[in-house]
Formats: C-alpha cells, sequence, structure tokens
C-alpha cells in the first residue's frame, strides 16, 4: 500500500471512531448506559490490542530467531571459508619455501663447483 492509500485508510479508521464516540455521546441513553457502553468498548479495544500484541511479540521472536540462526550459520560458513583460505595459503607459502630453498642449494652447488673448476684449472699466460 502506498503512503497516500494508508493515510486514507487511518484517517477514514479515525473518522469511524469519532462518528462511533459522538454517536454513543448523542444517542438517547442514560449517562450510566452510555458511560457502561463506552467502558466496555474501551475493554473489547484493549483486548484487541493486547491480542495484537502478543501476536505481533510472537512474530517479532519468530523473525529475530531465525535471523539469529541466519547469521550464526553465515558466520560459521565465512570462519570455514577463512581457515580453508588460511591453510590453502599456508600450503602455497611453505611450497614456494622450499622450492626457494632448493634454487638457493643449486646456486649453492654451481658456484661450489666454479670455484673448484677455476683452481684445477691452470691459467695460461
Amino acid at each position: 500500500m502506498g503512503e497516500n492509500q494508508s493515510g486514507g485508510l487511518m484517517t477514514f479508521i479515525l473518522g469511524g471512531l469519532v462518528g462511533a464516540v459522538i454517536g454513543i455521546l448523542y444517542a438517547p441513553r442514560s449517562g450510566e448506559e452510555t458511560r457502561e457502553l463506552l467502558r466496555e468498548r474501551a475493554q473489547e479495544c484493549l483486548k484487541e490490542c493486547q491480542e495484537d500484541l502478543e501476536s505481533q511479540k510472537v512474530k517479532f521472536k519468530e523473525a529475530y530467531e531465525t535471523g539469529r540462526k541466519s547469521f550464526t550459520e553465515r558466520t560459521e560458513d565465512v570462519k570455514s571459508k577463512i581457515e580453508k583460505a588460511k591453510d590453502v595459503f599456508q600450503q602455497k607459502v611453505s611450497s614456494i619455501k622450499e622450492k626457494a630453498e632448493e634454487t638457493v642449494d643449486k646456486v649453492k652447488t654451481i658456484e661450489t663447483k666454479k670455484k673448484r673448476t677455476k683452481t684445477k684449472t691452470p691459467k695460461s699466460n
């Protein structure tokens, strides 16, 4: 419902209530009868409001629990994915570290061979 329709509906309901109260006040009844009728209508209205409030409380609690459960599930899912990503990252870092160490070892081996080759080969002048 749009804002104008909602406002129009509220105006209509309020007008109906005002009309009912005026009708009751000007009806050909005694003051005691009128007060009793107003009291009964007020109690009916209060009862309906309390029932509506309880109904809304139940709906709110259900919505809250559903939202909380969904949030918890999603949070756990995100945590799980973060942990998996950490594991993959650590594995990649370890793999890169191993390859880097192997490369350093190969370079050292090559340098050592070069030094041996230089010392064994006589220089020609």
